[in-house]
């Protein structure tokens, strides 16, 4: 079923939101013009008026934070769906019920997660009503109508219509399907070369050292520009996402540095014409005729052929393979007596078998030629006189598409790494089997206040990481403020954090600690405040955290070399 178009979608949400039971604070609206920064000024003047400065503060941190993981959720998907808008309903529920806000102030938050949604699949249904829609898809066949009417009006023969139905179909489907047989090479190549690690033997693109190290080094080329760093380390997944993607480009560029990939799909696509235009070609005309005219059920069997053998040939490539299959259903349902394909096509069975043959030949003349410059995906670096626009859009779709088969792999020798993040310190589980793993998270954890996690008393940024907090016996103090304040060992983090280990691992040795992250943290603290505007500056960090940036590059190259 068609989700609905983008201007209905804030009613459709809050119909959702009202099923659910879900209060909203009141007087809110999903009107999609509304605009989010608003709503924050009026939730902070209200607040002001409630609250000290430091539960504000809380509470204006909790909504920031949660409104960048709502988008980092929504950035997994392509389109709107109930099922999404409910598992941010239950998210956020969720992540409430470990606070202790008022009703009124739940409703805000729900409101504020409800405006930001309706805003983010607004423009992602856009994009898709800008392909999926039946205007998209009668303005994305148009060239084919014209060109089909054009040969209709004029009197062509059926070997051009056919030569023109397939030169079509490969000029919309020819780089999708390349993009997607590129995908498919590249993930056998990662799970054949996936480097074994872990508890289980398992690997996830490779080995978790060796992608922490890769993080690391682009943590430490973001250093002089504050408003990058300030990004990884906010948004831990898209930092993810962002080193990942610079991992896969290095498998994307063996395989794009000449014309190999292609001139292999252009050699198989020749041979499939070849053989698909012989078979149609030698097929028996006998069996097609009868006295009074032509057998119904027969009369474009050379065309079905033709089709439906290039369609087999070419199943490898399932974009250009199912615009083949609606051509062969197209025809096999089509009869004498209407003024359709079949009955256009219809002409093919008088044709000689080298004319059929021939179809071959004229389409293979227009197919891009096997040289770099010819790719119909760019080689990387582009050649001269590439559209480099263009050329970086496919790359980056090959990219985006290889990081969503990963995340969803269930081969847990080659899947994306686990996207949950320690709630203290905000770092990315490093769980061996990776995305969607069975038992409970762990991590490298870095210093805390990376994460904003502050002393009590002074509200200086914690310089401590998960384990040597636990190492130290240090506690976690949950609910400030609140009758339900408590403090919990860090040893003993899985009592409250259900779903993660107590840090340091049980029968293992102390990871190392990540040197990079010390780094940043004692050298960003001006940043980390302005980050975290109710924490100060830290007064003791350790001496070892200064470290020289050119020792650490040197150390984790090594890293990436030799794990």
């Amino acid at each position: 079923t068609n989700p609905p178009i983008s201007e209905f979608l804030g009613n459709e949400i809050t119909k959702i939101y009202e099923y659910c039971g879900v209060k909203l604070s009141r007087g809110g609206t999903a009107d999609s013009s509304t605009i989010f920064g608003n709503l924050k000024e009026k939730a902070m003047d209200f607040l002001g008026s409630l609250f000290s400065k430091n539960k504000y503060s809380h509470f204006n941190s909790f909504l920031d934070k949660h409104l960048i993981e709502v988008e980092a959720l929504m950035g997994t998907r392509q389109m709107y769906s109930s099922g999404l808008v409910n598992e941010v309903i239950q998210k956020t529920s969720d992540t409430l019920s470990k606070n202790n806000f008022s009703f009124e102030l739940e409703g805000r938050v729900h409101e504020a997660v409800k405006i930001k949604m309706t805003q983010l699949l607004q423009v992602k249904q856009r994009e898709w009503e800008k392909l999926n829609s039946v205007y998209a898809r009668l303005r994305n066949s148009w060239s084919g109508m014209r060109n089909f009417f054009y040969d209709a009006v004029s009197g062509s023969d059926a070997t051009d219509m056919v030569v023109n139905s397939i030169i079509e179909c490969l000029k919309v489907n020819l780089v999708p399907a390349l993009m997607g047989d590129l995908i498919s090479i590249i993930l056998r190549k990662i799970r054949d070369n996936a480097v074994v690690e872990g508890i289980h033997g398992k690997g996830i693109v490779m080995n978790s050292k060796v992608f922490q190290a890769e993080a690391d080094l682009d943590l430490l080329e973001n250093m002089k520009h504050d408003e990058k760093l300030e990004e990884c380390l906010r948004d831990p997944k898209q930092h993810y996402r962002k080193v990942a993607k610079v991992i896969l480009r290095r498998y994307l560029m063996n395989e794009l540095t000449d014309a190999n990939h292609w001139a292999t799909v252009h050699s198989k696509i020749v041979t499939a014409l070849n053989d698909a235009t012989k078979r149609a070609g030698d097929l028996e005309l006998a069996s097609l005729q009868r006295k009074e005219g032509f057998n119904k059920e027969k009369v474009v069997s050379r065309a079905s052929m033709l089709f439906g053998e290039l369609r087999k040939s070419l199943q490898w490539l399932p974009k250009i393979s199912d615009n083949l299959y609606n051509v062969v259903e197209e025809l096999d349902n089509s009869s004498e007596s209407s003024l359709d394909g079949g009955m256009l096509f219809l002409g093919l069975n008088h044709q000689s078998a080298e004319s059929i043959q021939s179809i071959a030949h004229r389409v293979i003349k227009t197919l891009p030629p096997v040289t770099l410059a010819g790719m119909p995906i760019s080689a990387i670096p582009p050649p001269k006189g590439t559209n480099k626009f263009l050329a970086e859009q496919q790359h980056e779709g090959i990219l985006d598409g290889l990081v969503s088969r990963l995340q969803h792999s269930q081969d847990s020798t080659f899947r994306a790494r686990c996207d949950h993040c320690c709630p203290m310190c905000g770092i990315q589980c490093t769980h061996p089997d990776g995305f969607n793993h069975v038992g409970l998270h762990r991590s490298y954890h870095q210093p805390s206040g990376l994460n904003g996690i502050s002393f009590i008393g002074t509200n200086e940024l914690c310089a401590q990481s998960c384990v040597s907090a636990a190492l130290a016996n240090h506690c976690i103090l949950l609910d400030r403020g609140t009758p339900n304040e408590k403090s919990i060992p860090y040893r003993a983090f899985n009592t409250h954090y259900k779903d993660w280990e107590n840090p340091p691992y049980e029968g293992e040795s102390v990871p190392d600690p990540l040197q990079v992250r010390e780094l940043i943290f004692a050298n960003k603290q001006n940043l980390l405040v302005n980050m975290y505007q109710t924490c100060k500056k830290c007064t003791a960090i350790p001496p070892e955290y200064f470290r020289k940036e050119e020792d650490l590059k040197k150390m984790l190259k090594l890293t990436r070399r030799t794990v």
